[in-house]
């Protein structure tokens, strides 16, 4: 089987080493992967800037990469587009194993989840993966995302999946659990502090310590039992159930004068006037 390999970490991050050492002998496998770390890019691409590619052999795991100079997005656009072509696509898009859980909303800003998303636009079966950034065991990762694979590909169809594996050895995670996103933090906790040397503030969300409503059987939930958490992620982010309840602006009039009152006209007047 063909795998495209990408990640937000960055080429040489430990986590798509250990995909690459725990794959690559039973697929086919090509690597695209930022050429420095990139995480929380969510969809960001390269726009007015030209993105470059160079191959890399990596030594510690006896496989070429390519490191790319742009965003995680960037990474698996090039490599399905311009380094595979349209005509010779993979049958499978594999992102991370990313250094820290993408759970809940978190999945929102994760390069590593837009990474994948990018597959699954193109037709792609796609899968974001992520473990701990507390005790990183990469290996025991791979090796659970490497007995998975054959039961994933049973679909026939198109899928979407973000999977956090928990910093467990394969024995003695308790089993693969569905799981929904965990709800938002009721309390977003951030980290932030001031230069004093400098108008510059250091901010960034502060996930661990975050408020959330730890829900049963929510992916977040799974993950802190024990399990892996497997999340369906649709491509579509159109809410349809929200159409009915929408306002009718069939009969509104866009050009009508009376939405704006005389004092505001003569006030625009005046400024036409100043400007010409």
């Amino acid at each position: 089987m063909k795998i495209l390999l990408v990640n937000d970490d960055g080429y040489q991050a430990q986590g798509i080493h250990s995909l690459i050492k725990a794959l690559k002998e039973e697929h086919e496998l090509v690597v695209a992967a930022p050429s420095t770390h990139r995480s929380g890019s969510s969809h960001c691409i390269s726009e007015g800037v030209t993105v470059t590619a160079r191959e890399v052999y990596l030594e510690d795991v006896e496989h070429p990469v390519w490191a790319v100079d742009g965003t995680p997005a960037d990474c698996t656009l090039w490599a399905l587009n311009e380094l595979m072509g349209l005509d010779h696509l993979p049958d499978l898009v594999l992102s991370g194993i990313n250094m820290g859980y993408n759970l809940s909303e978190i999945v929102n800003y994760s390069g590593t989840v837009a990474a994948a998303h990018e597959g699954f636009i193109m037709g792609i079966p796609s899968v974001a993966l992520s473990t701990s950034s507390r005790h990183r065991n990469y290996d025991d990762a791979a090796t659970v995302v490497r007995a998975m694979l054959p039961r994933l590909l049973e679909s026939k169809r198109p899928f979407f999946y973000n999977v956090n594996i928990p910093a467990l050895p394969p024995e003695e995670i308790k089993g693969i659990m569905k799981a929904p996103l965990c709800p938002p933090p009721s309390v977003q906790a951030r980290r932030s502090r001031t230069n004093p040397f400098s108008d510059f503030y250091w901010w960034e969300p502060d996930s661990e310590n975050s408020a959330f409503d730890l829900v049963e059987g929510s992916d977040m939930w799974a993950v802190k039992e024990g399990y892996v958490a497997i999340t369906p992620i649709k491509l579509n982010y159109m809410n349809f159930n929200a159409m009915k309840h929408m306002p009718d602006f069939s009969d509104l009039e866009l050009s009508s004068r009376n939405s704006v009152d005389s004092g505001d006209h003569n006030d625009n007047n005046r400024l036409e006037k100043r400007i010409s």
